[in-house]
């Protein structure tokens, strides 16, 4: 039996086995893992292992050579000689919906910050994260994947943190599981909304939903709009949508939390603005914030219901 050797890097080491194998080999199911094991077909440094037996860094993974289906990340991950998911080809979105284009922000050793334009999904086909390579370190390690970090709906424009490395996936996700990372999204809601809200609602799941809304500027009349700055402490999906439905004001264009309101072409309006990390160590380049400029189509809307003198209220900078 002939087996390929593979080193294992310091994404891999202290890993299981078992996990390894179930990230590097994702079309086998996990009985077929074991299996694998229990005949001896994975090694390490050339003796047998249990599922459970740690890859210390340095060592070699050895697994038989045999059609197990393509391993993960061979699918659309970059060239050869690619360092960088920087060089990866970014879709641009049809040039009637102005702004749609999606770019890179900021690219640290550890970390991508990507500029998502509305209508883009971040997962499955035709995704962000199915366009964009693998990273570096993601090529070269068995079990990591380097990819979208958190959520953002297909219609939502701003910012996208996608990870590079082990390193910098743990600490982003960290960061947010321990609400120590500050996320900020600009919206314009249907109604008037007067003074500042804090939103504590459970979803269908029943998990828990914590939304800070402040109204930057409002628009009276028959057609009332609220121009929010709204802070996440939870990131539920569809999160913002939802619970602007459930407390009267929802998103102008919404179709899906307000299908008998007015359809506005593009949809609805929800960027997602700025993520600060306010305390604490960062990756190297990471600076205390990042934020991602407001779409035209955006702003165009902004001057359109409230002036042009709402813009001096939007501390996002501008797409032109």
């Amino acid at each position: 039996m002939e087996f390929d050797r593979h080193s294992v890097g310091p994404d891999d080491s202290g890993r299981r086995v078992d996990r390894i194998l179930r990230r590097y080999l994702p079309k086998v199911p996990l009985s077929g893992i074991y299996r694998l094991i229990r005949k001896g077909l994975v090694r390490l440094d050339g003796a047998r292992v249990s599922p459970d037996t740690a890859a210390p860094l340095g060592s070699e993974l050895w697994i038989a050579r045999i059609d197990h289906g393509a391993p993960a990340g061979t699918a659309g991950a970059a060239t050869p000689g690619t360092s960088s998911v920087q060089d990866a080809k970014i879709p641009d979105m049809p040039a009637s919906v102005p702004g749609n284009a999606c770019s890179v922000l900021l690219e640290t050793p550890d970390l991508l910050f990507i500029l998502k334009g509305a209508g883009i999904p971040v997962h499955g086909k035709g995704s962000l994260d199915s366009l964009i390579p693998q990273s570096k370190a993601a090529r070269e390690s068995l079990s990591f994947r380097s990819g979208p970090l958190h959520r953002l709906d297909r219609g939502t424009s701003g910012l996208i943190v996608f990870s590079k490395t082990l390193k910098g996936a743990r600490w982003f996700t960290s960061l947010v599981a321990k609400r120590e990372a500050v996320k900020q999204y600009y919206g314009i809601m249907i109604g008037s909304l007067e003074g500042n809200r804090e939103w504590y609602d459970e979803g269908a799941d029943g998990k828990g939903m914590i939304t800070f809304v402040t109204p930057l500027a409002t628009r009276g009349g028959s057609r009332p709009r609220t121009l929010a700055l709204f802070r996440i402490l939870t990131g539920r999906k569809h999160q913002i949508r939802y619970q602007c439905a459930r407390h009267g004001f929802p998103l102008e264009g919404d179709q899906r939390y307000n299908p008998s309101g007015e359809p506005v072409q593009g949809g609805y309006f929800l960027h997602a603005w700025r993520i600060a990390f306010p305390g604490g160590e960062r990756p190297e380049g990471v600076p205390q914030e990042v934020t991602a400029p407001l779409p035209v189509r955006f702003v165009l809307r902004l001057e359109e219901l409230f002036g042009k003198e709402s813009l001096a209220r939007v501390e996002a900078p501008i797409l032109y």
